[in-house]
């Protein structure tokens, strides 16, 4: 999906240029600790930084993350509320009212394709244009024992057609038991996952393609544009990545 999206927007991606980045990093006020690292060194760094009571996140530039220290002083809840709202909510219900919506547009199923599909790969510490490493990249150490509580700390979502917080907290927990996914990167627009089970058949990844076109329809509309390439692409990945505009 990454590379999709680098494709889409710079055919001669590989000739430019990183950007220079001119934030100022001291402006961000974030209720956890952080490490401001070159692009090259924030998988290695995020690697080593989870530990029985963190687990530590790619985030992007500073301006990225400005997007959730806005999210951040915005949102009236608590983190506990949040995951007691998720451990109620059923997922199945939301998915089916949100097909039948009226404003849900359902993607063709297409065709499976030909050839083996692109894997997605993990990004945020990427250049979108050049694909080169970002100059600066902020590492973040989120005090919690398990990735997909992480939307809920940060009181994640609830813009546009990103789900509410509880709702990201509530999938990210199914696919983290179903598929070993954890959430390795989030920025203001960003979620990316690390998956230790791929789906293993094409009916399952047909599934898990819904799931995933109903929490992030624009992995879809906005990429392969139809289910079925997404799907083989789920089963020959090792990353998740969900955007929202």
């Amino acid at each position: 999906m990454f590379d999709f999206l680098r494709r889409l927007f710079s055919p001669s991606a590989s000739v430019s240029p990183a950007r220079q980045d001119n934030f100022d990093y001291e402006s961000l006020e974030l209720p956890f600790q952080t490490q401001i690292v070159h692009g090259s060194q924030a998988l290695e760094m995020r690697d080593h930084g989870d530990s029985a009571e963190s687990k530590s996140v790619v985030m992007g530039t500073g301006e990225e993350v400005s997007l959730i220290v806005d999210l951040l002083s915005e949102f009236d809840g608590s983190t506990r509320k949040i995951l007691d709202d998720a451990e109620r909510f059923n997922i199945d219900q939301w998915i089916s009212n949100r097909l039948q919506g009226e404003d849900c547009s359902r993607p063709n199923d297409g065709e499976w394709p030909g050839h083996k599909v692109p894997p997605i790969e993990m990004g945020l510490h990427l250049e979108l244009i050049s694909g080169r490493p970002k100059e600066k990249v902020i590492v973040g150490t989120i005090p919690v024992s398990n990735s997909w509580e992480i939307p809920a700390v940060l009181r994640y979502g609830d813009w546009n057609d990103c789900p509410s917080p509880h709702i990201h907290v509530a999938l990210h927990k199914r696919w983290n038991r179903d598929y070993g996914s954890e959430i390795i990167g989030i920025s203001g627009d960003v979620i990316q996952c690390s998956v230790t089970r791929r789906p293993s058949t094409e009916d399952e990844a047909m599934q898990l393609a819904m799931e995933q076109f109903v929490y992030c329809t624009d992995n879809v509309f906005q990429g392969y544009l139809t289910l079925r390439p997404y799907a083989a692409a789920l089963m020959n990945s090792d990353y998740w990545y969900f955007w929202w505009d």
